[in-house]
This record gives structure tokens, sequence and C-alpha cells, in this order.
């Protein structure tokens, strides 16, 4: 027997707020499905219903629910404010796509310290001739290669891209 769905609350306020954002021409995508499965989850529809409604996995219908689901208690203390002052719909829609954002993703960490990006960059301000090479100009592939040679281990797209944040005038 499959598991009763959620149960999905919103006031008339919110869904007309939701509404209207849905109606918006540049409203991103992510958004738009996000928002349309907490409307349909209002209305009672099951995750099945809702994931052929809007073309996507159960398994993506059932992860926003849930999320929103999580965050109804806090969403009914934060729309009604600080003392009793009901929060503006501008502050609402913002709290709803927070709410509806994707989590942060920490990425790879770190490989090359603040001390080897100094030296890197030390280096790249230096002209090739200096160091005996038979170029004027660093190539970000030559620069990598004569990095690893003073010991700073550095791809070569790993240094273009430490270079475009540092050398880029603002």
């Amino acid at each position: 027997m499959a598991r009763k769905a959620r149960l999905i609350i919103l006031e008339d306020r919110e869904k007309s707020l939701i509404q209207k954002e849905l109606n918006r021409n540049n409203l991103e995508k992510h958004f738009d499905y996000r928002m349309k499965i907490v409307l349909y989850s209002s209305e009672g529809k099951s995750n099945k219903e809702i994931s052929s409604l809007i073309n996507y996995s159960g398994h993506v219908v059932s992860k926003w629910r849930k999320r929103w689901y999580g965050q109804q208690a806090q969403f009914k203390m934060f729309k009604e404010g600080v003392s009793g002052n009901k929060m503006n719909d501008k502050t609402l829609i913002k709290w709803i796509k927070d709410v509806l954002s994707d989590s942060y993703r920490m990425g790879r960490p770190i490989r090359i310290s603040q001390v080897e990006r100094d030296r890197l960059v030390a280096l790249a301000c230096e002209p090739p001739e200096n160091f005996g090479l038979p170029f004027s100009n660093w190539t970000h592939e030559e620069l990598a290669k004569h990095a690893r040679k003073k010991g700073i281990e550095v791809s070569t797209s790993q240094a273009w891209r430490i270079l475009k944040k540092r050398l880029v005038p603002a």
C-alpha cells in the first residue's frame, strides 16, 4: 500500500502570491516547477498526479513537497511577523524562494594554499625571459609547468582560474 503524501496547507494569500509569481514571464524554471508542486500539493493531489502534470519524476515531487512540509511551522511564524505585524508580500515571496532554492553544496576542498596562489601570481608577473625561457608572454600551460618546477602543484586550468580572479581589472 502506498504511503499518504504529506499535507500541504496554504492560505489564500500564499496561493495568490505563488500564482502571481507563476504568471511572471521571467520566473526561473526551477522555481516554476517547485511552486507548482506546492500549489498542487495544497489542492490534495498525490505525488503521482503532480508528477504527470508537471512532467517531473515522483522523486523530485516528493523531495520538494517534503522540503515545504518541513518548513510549514516556520513559515507560519515568519508570516505572522514580529509583534503581530504581518510580513509584506515581497518578503514572503523571498522566503518562499529561499525554501524552494537548492541547498548549499560544498564542492571540492581547496588543494592549493593562499601562499601558493600568491607565489603563482608573483611568477606570472615576472617576464619569462628572467627564467631563460624563449618567449616574452606566459601561456597558462607554460606558467603551470614552470610553477610545478618551483614546487607549486597547479594544473593549467587551475592556474588560469586563479589568475583570472586576481588579475582582471575591476
